[in-house]
């Protein structure tokens, strides 16, 4: 029988001298005869509640002196609403009293115009102004914007839009305008009534003018003492209603909240009770001894259930052997066999401020039982962060502790088992590699203790871990064991290894390997592999003998029918005692017929043969069946109607009684075969007819063939030259030439119109146009060479005849060319002695020297050789004497300075514009370079700056220079026609014409450096570069 309970009970003081308030619960254990045998408590502190409670009352008692005092608002209240905090019964009825005894109309109204109270309103305003939609917008315009910006306790007299007075006062709660009280609709007793404004009213609002001034008549006319003394009144009442309504919503507010505070400390003691509760029901469920000091000295230590029954005293008992009476507690404490001191117990160490982790002792109470704990304790501190007492929790591990030593007795037999095998059996680190165990015959085999060391140094002799490790393996796969074999070269020995991960004594993973020395097996098993591998190695031998029988044969088959196909050759066989033709799949192409089992019988055949060959074929067949093999052409007709021309082949086959038995043979399709060779037949007539040499070659010069007209030319039948080199038609001047082009033809090159020199059968040597050309190969490779020679000689004597005419005529062109300048520099000379003027002389005079640069080229082109080109060095050398000649008396002193490129031969493109660039720029010196009498020194260098073989271009450069006295330093030379004079711009123009350039420059004289390039063939000049 249980008996439960809750009781408050009277404040208590604490051991730190501070006031709690407790509430404790009884738990009574009775027995059957009602007695009390055993009972236990919990006291739970209540202060907190206590307090909250103490904390309301003293809020309570604040707002009833608030509302006596009707205090001012510390705060402006928010969206306050007139009729929300006003009691409009009362203020009504304050305002109806006030009317009987004053007879001034007033009303309460909202900032929205909601009129709220109101008494003494006059019919003008109740039956027209407030019935009309635009006078009624005046009244309430009037009262929401005429009324603003009155002060509190003061009061606003203004005159309504609908021409009546008001008089208004506001009404302010907690700082805000929330409404006003209005007076008005009067008249003073001092002014005149505008009649004729009110009746223009009433036309104009449509009211009844009579009824209008009636209830004009009836508006109140006060004197202004009365509206004083009423406003004073009204502001009073305003200031009362704001007071009031102010105290009412705070009174409002507060009592809100304490009605919300009540609730949140009722709540919260439901919940402190709640919690206790589980607290207790939690203690009591965990599997763990929970003991709480609640002084600093530890002298009252409690528990829960578990915890009293460990120690085998009654639940609520006080357990601190360090208190009164505590040395009756017949439980002992022990630590590593020790008892433990009174000052050492592990609640009062951390009451101390200490925290325990991981603490262990022993427990052994009156009965013998002996019970390991193991736990952690905290000291426990109040408010201001003193200690107030500490906590414990303590779980069994009595069993674990038991396990532990089992375990290891038989960590011990193991290692002991593992030293007495004859396997290796070692435990390593799978992350540091350090080797934590190894058994005796690991240590035997490798030497050392080995325990300490890392794996890899100490069995593999490396200096980094081993790259076909494990660990990643089983780390992965943890649990399962790993089997594998190795061959490990320190000991040189053969291993069959188990490897897994098991947990070690300290908790960790770590890696257990046992290895099996396998080495004489492993040598067994080689000698039976090397016996079984031999034998194994001549069954695969025969084996792929066969294989590669077999493939030949499909090989043979495949190829056998691939060339049937390319070659056109259909195989056939005639069963003559069944009467049934066997045909290749070739055979019915040939014959234009699709592919079945057998083919057609021997009379449908004969109608596929065009009529003409039907006789022939058929006395083939019976030729054949009297012993005659037989091999002819015979023509066909498809059934789209082509025709085909077929070879045919076949013997009979015949039994020992000389019967016969089959006829079997051949069909190829010849007919594209027939066309080549007459179209060869046509094309070896019209070589053959040909007047040229044609001639084929092998790639040694080896003559192959040799037509009519080779011997015609050359002199030599086919008979006396095939199998010879044809060398023996090259003259000694030009042996290897044949062999020299023979090369090129290797490099696929094609020869064509070569002109050279062969030497006949007779001795006579001729001029031939020749064109060589590569024979190939189906692979595209030169295997022959084809040379078809023309005799030219006869056109070349013609050409060499119009050559030396040609040359004449140029010659004779040039001549008259020379002679016909020669006269115009004549008719200038004649010209000029008609004149006196300096300028008009020295213009003849340029033009003489352009002329006679001219003349020169003329004239070196009939002396020359050649027609087309000339010796631009010697060429220039007379054009400058001459120059020196026409200008000696401005230039007695000056010396000409050549440096000329030999063999640099121009044609007349380039000659020309040069000869009279060269004449320009020297007349140009010897008349303004230099002073009379002064000494001076003209230079003319032509030399080649750059020579390309592969463009066949050369970079020339014409200098011509002197020491004089230069171009003025106030003139640009950005450009010659900067220069101003018309043979500086004649010089520009010739140079652009070239495609070359002109530098002048002026250091020490005056400079022009003109470049050009020129195209060169053979060392001659052939043209300007453009």
């Amino acid at each position: 029988m249980r008996q439960e309970d809750w009781e408050d009970l009277e404040p208590r003081i604490t051991a730190d001298n501070k006031i709690r308030w407790v509430r404790e619960k009884v738990d009574l254990e009775l027995d059957n005869n009602g007695t009390l045998p055993t009972g236990s408590g919990v006291t739970q502190n209540i202060t907190g509640v206590r307090r909250a409670e103490e904390v309301l009352r003293q809020r309570e008692q604040h707002i009833r002196l608030k509302l006596e005092d009707i205090l001012s608002p510390a705060r402006e209240p928010e969206d306050l609403q007139l009729a929300e905090i006003v009691d409009v019964k009362a203020i009504q009825s304050l305002m109806d009293d006030f009317y009987k005894l004053a007879q001034i109309p007033m009303s309460l109204d909202d900032l929205k115009g909601n009129v709220l109270v109101g008494i003494g309103w006059q019919d003008i305003c109740t039956k027209f102004h407030r019935i009309h939609p635009e006078t009624c917008r005046h009244c309430v315009e009037s009262d929401t914007e005429l009324s603003t910006g009155v002060l509190p306790a003061e009061f606003k007299l203004y005159r309504c839009k609908n021409n009546m007075w008001d008089v208004v006062t506001p009404i302010i709660v907690g700082g805000q305008h929330v409404g006003n009280i209005f007076s008005g609709q009067f008249f003073f007793e001092d002014e005149s009534v505008d009649y004729k404004f009110f009746r223009s009213q009433a036309k104009k609002y449509g009211f009844n003018e009579k009824e209008y001034i009636t209830a004009l008549e009836k508006v109140p006319r006060l004197s202004r003492e009365a509206v004083d003394t009423g406003m004073a009144f009204l502001m009073k009442l305003a200031n009362m209603i704001s007071q009031l309504s102010y105290s009412n919503i705070k009174l409002a507010q507060s009592l809100v909240e304490r009605d919300a505070f009540m609730d949140a400390m009722q709540e919260s003691e439901r919940r402190e009770r709640a919690r206790s509760d589980e607290l207790s029901a939690v203690l009591d469920a965990v599997p763990a001894a929970v003991w709480m000091a609640h002084d600093p000295g530890a002298l009252q230590i409690t528990g829960n259930r578990l915890s009293y029954e460990w120690l085998q005293v009654p639940e609520g008992t006080n357990v601190s052997k360090s208190a009164s009476g505590g040395e009756r507690l017949t439980f002992r404490l022990f630590k590593d066999g020790a008892e433990i001191p009174l000052a050492d117990m592990p609640l009062r160490i951390s009451a101390a401020g200490i925290e325990l982790n991981d603490y262990e002792f022993d427990i052994k109470t009156t009965d013998g039982a002996l019970r390991h704990l193991l736990g952690n304790a905290r000291p426990l501190r109040d408010e201001q962060g003193k200690i107030r007492g500490s906590i414990s929790a303590f779980i069994d591990i009595t069993e674990r502790k038991r396990t532990e030593e089992t375990l290891a007795f038989e960590r011990s037999q193991l290692l002991s088992i593992f030293d007495g095998i004859d396997d290796v059996v070692y435990v390593t680190d799978p992350y540091t590699c350090e080797v934590l165990y190894a058994n005796k015959a690991m240590k035997e085999k490798f030497g050392g203790e080995l325990i300490g060391g890392i794996c890899y140094r100490e069995f593999q002799r490396r200096d980094s871990p081993c790259d076909f490790c494990t660990n990643p393996v089983i780390l992965k796969e943890r649990g399962k064991p790993y089997h594998w074999e190795y061959y490990n070269s320190t000991v040189e020995r053969y291993f069959m290894i188990m490897d897994r991960i098991i947990k070690w004594p300290d908790g960790r993973d770590v890696r257990f390997e046992i290895a099996k020395d396998i080495t004489e097996r492993k040598k067994t098993e080689e000698a039976l592999q090397k016996a079984y591998g031999s034998l194994e190695e001549k069954v695969k031998e025969r084996t792929a003998e066969l294989e590669k029988a077999y493939k030949a044969l499909v090989e043979n088959e495949r190829r056998l029918s691939e060339a049937q196909r390319l070659a056109h050759i259909g195989i056939w066989d005639w069963n003559l005692e069944t009467d049934e033709i066997y045909w290749s799949d070739e055979t019915f192409r040939i014959l234009g017929c699709n592919p079945r089992r057998f083919g057609l019988p021997y009379s449908e055949i004969l109608k596929l043969i065009h009529p003409d060959d039907r006789e022939h074929a058929d006395d083939v067949v019976n030729r054949a069946l009297k012993g005659n093999p037989f091999s002819t052409d015979l023509r066909i007709i498809l059934d789209d109607g082509e025709d085909r021309v077929v070879h045919a082949q076949g013997e009979a086959v015949f039994d020992e009684k000389n019967n016969p038995l089959r006829i079997r043979g051949t069909v190829q399709d010849i007919t594209e075969s027939k066309k080549a060779e007459e179209k060869i037949k046509i094309l070896a007539d019209a070589v053959e007819s040909s007047d040229d040499a044609i001639i084929t070659e092998s790639l040694d010069g080896i003559v192959t063939s040799w037509n009519k007209g080779a011997e015609q030319i050359y002199g030599y039948s086919a008979e006396e030259i095939l199998e010879k080199n044809v060398s023996i038609l090259e003259p000694d001047d030009r042996k290897g030439e044949i062999k020299h082009l023979t090369e090129k033809i290797k490099h696929k090159e094609k020869i064509q119109r070569f002109r050279t020199l062969r030497l006949k059968k007779d001795g006579t040597i001729i001029n031939i146009s020749v064109t060589y050309s590569p024979i190939f190969d189906a692979s595209g490779e030169p295997v022959a060479v084809s040379a078809i020679a023309r005799d030219i000689t006869e056109r070349i004597r013609a050409e060499e005849t119009l050559a030396k005419i040609e040359e004449a005529r140029k010659k004779e062109i040039h001549h008259r060319i020379k002679n016909n300048l020669q006269v115009i520099s004549s008719l200038l000379d004649l010209q000029s002695e008609k004149f006196q003027d300096k300028a008009v002389l020295e213009a003849f005079r340029e033009s003489q020297s352009r002329v006679l640069s001219m003349s020169l080229i003329h004239e070196e082109l009939y002396k020359g050789e050649g027609t087309d080109t000339l010796d631009f060095s010697t060429y220039l050398q007379k054009l400058a004497e001459n120059l020196f000649q026409t200008y000696t008396l401005f230039s007695k002193s000056v010396h000409l300075c050549m440096d000329l490129e030999e063999n640099a031969y121009f044609n007349m493109d380039i000659a020309v514009p040069l000869g009279i660039i060269v004449n320009e720029l020297v007349s140009n010196s010897l008349k303004h370079a230099f002073t009379e009498n002064q000494e001076g020194e003209i230079r003319i260098q032509l030399c080649r700056e750059e020579k390309s073989n592969e463009m066949q271009e050369s970079l020339f450069s014409l200098t011509i220079s002197d020491n004089g006295k230069g171009i003025p330093e106030n003139i640009e030379l950005e450009s010659l026609e900067t220069l101003g004079t018309l043979g500086l711009q004649l010089v520009s123009t010739l140079v652009d014409q070239m495609d070359g350039k002109v530098e002048p420059r002026r250091d020490h004289g005056t400079e022009f450096r003109i470049t050009f390039k020129i195209t060169e063939n053979n060392g001659k000049i052939v043209s300007p570069v453009n």
